[in-house]
């Protein structure tokens, strides 16, 4: 007879990374959505060389207001709610024509799209506009 180990703590991990691409995906339609009507993605700060990021909360102003007719309920992702500050996307355009989500990635922490990455301990994916 074989015994297997599972390790439950990968398996929650990978579940959750899942989750966030699927989530990261539907933020990903909701911003198409809104640039088919305004030709134009929702820009995170007003200057062109502004590099300021949206923290998508799910009350910040991408949420509640510029994004709210293209997606009901804007994802903030699994474990947000248990440590905001760690688990926290990022939107980023100062153009309209591009923008980047930076999305926090649990199981591999040694994964990193991001230029700079804003996730203590955790491996970060960088989800762009489609060319």
């Amino acid at each position: 007879v074989m015994l297997r180990v599972i390790d439950i703590q990968s398996l929650n991990k990978k579940s959750r990374d899942s989750q966030r691409l699927a989530d990261a995906k539907k933020v990903q339609t909701a911003l198409e959505l809104y640039y088919v009507d305004n030709r134009v993605y929702p820009k995170s700060c007003t200057t062109s060389n502004c590099t300021a990021e949206i923290e998508i909360t799910g009350s910040d102003t991408l949420s509640t207001s510029t994004l709210k007719n293209y997606i009901d309920i804007m994802p903030v992702g699994p474990l947000y709610s248990s440590d905001p500050s760690k688990y926290k996307w990022r939107y980023f355009s100062n153009d309209g024509k591009t923008y980047t989500i930076k999305v926090p990635n649990e199981f591999d922490t040694t994964i990193n799209t991001c230029a700079n990455n804003p996730f203590t301990n955790l491996g970060c994916l960088i989800y762009t506009n489609p060319l």
